[in-house]
């Protein structure tokens, strides 16, 4: 799993950092180094990501956003409405598995890359299986 290293015990809470990371990308972005293998073989270990404030999301599109106590640096794969709002799956992109239903007030930036259109077309393909597993999985209840 692809994410940004935290502070230590004693720092700031995830909120403040959150909320001034998100400052930091509203005002022209920040880099930082991911960590973890989970976005191999295109975005592998120690690689630098500059972050800026998202705007409109794709599928495909390389966010880092907050997970419990983690922020991932994964990708979208795709948005529907979920428990009274909008949730995002994302998923790195070696995992097996997406990462589960996200809150989009999560997300501190995306990552300025360029996204080809083939990988935009296997995040919607990744969105889709997504969709028929969680499907077929509460028909098997």
């Amino acid at each position: 799993m692809s994410t940004i290293r935290q502070p230590a015990p004693g720092r700031p809470s995830t909120a403040v950092v959150d909320e001034g990371l998100r400052s930091l990308a509203a005002d022209g972005g920040f880099d930082v180094a991911i960590r973890g293998a989970s976005m191999e073989p295109r975005l592998p270990d120690g690689t630098r990501l500059h972050l800026r404030r998202p705007g409109l999301l794709l599928p495909g599109d390389v966010v880092a956003i907050r997970s419990g106590e983690r922020l991932l640096v994964h990708r979208i794969l795709g948005a529907a409405p979920r428990k009274g709002g909008w949730r995002l799956l994302t998923q790195g992109d070696a995992a097996p598995r997406p990462d589960g239903w996200l809150d989009p007030a999560g997300i501190i930036g995306v990552a300025d890359l360029p996204c080809p259109p083939i990988l935009r077309l296997k995040a919607l393909a990744g969105f889709g299986l997504a969709l028929v597993r969680g499907i077929h999985h509460r028909l098997k209840r």
